[in-house]
């Protein structure tokens, strides 16, 4: 039974966004955009997490200049260091390898559930495994045609090993 509560809307009018607030965001974001896409092309040899981090590093001294600019304190004890690094190091992980027993069932949900999260996601074929044969392939065609990778072990220490190599040339 629904209780009666009155309806209130979320967003005031008094609180709305300013139409040149709305197209100074619209025109950062593209730009933002369109300079990732422009590093990309520009820069092919330099993988895009080491991108990422070329580029989360010269954003630091910015945000410490509009932090103290602000009166901001980023560095004040507030109980928060620990959720954002476990935050960090969740937005530093680019590949999800998903190994498993049921290759069409948790497998494939885990792997497009990690696809969503915008992951690079890899099915391991030899390290997944099905109820029968033909739902093992079913599932990993499936997840390649439409979802991610799949690969064997072999083939992903494979690409471990020269992405180790083009790092460390």
């Amino acid at each position: 039974m629904l209780a009666n509560v009155e309806s209130t809307p979320l967003v005031s009018a008094e609180r709305s966004l300013p139409p040149r607030a709305i197209a100074l965001m619209l025109m950062l974001c593209l730009s933002w955009g369109f300079n990732q896409i422009a590093v990309k092309l520009a820069l092919p040899d330099i993988p895009p997490f080491l991108q990422g981090t070329i580029r989360s590093i010269a954003a630091l001294p910015v945000l410490l200049l509009i932090a103290r600019f602000r009166g901001v304190n980023i560095f004040a004890r507030d109980g928060t260091l620990y959720a954002g690094l476990c935050a960090g190091v969740l937005f530093g992980i680019e590949f999800v390898l998903i190994a498993g027993t049921y290759t069409n069932v948790c497998c494939q949900a885990s792997a497009q559930d990690a696809m969503m999260l915008n992951f690079r996601t890899i099915m391991v074929s030899d390290c997944n495994a099905g109820s029968t044969r033909q739902t093992h392939a079913a599932a990993l065609n499936n997840f390649f045609e439409f979802f991610g990778d799949v690969l064997s072990v072999d083939e992903v220490l494979e690409r471990l090993e020269a992405a180790t190599e083009t790092v460390a040339a």
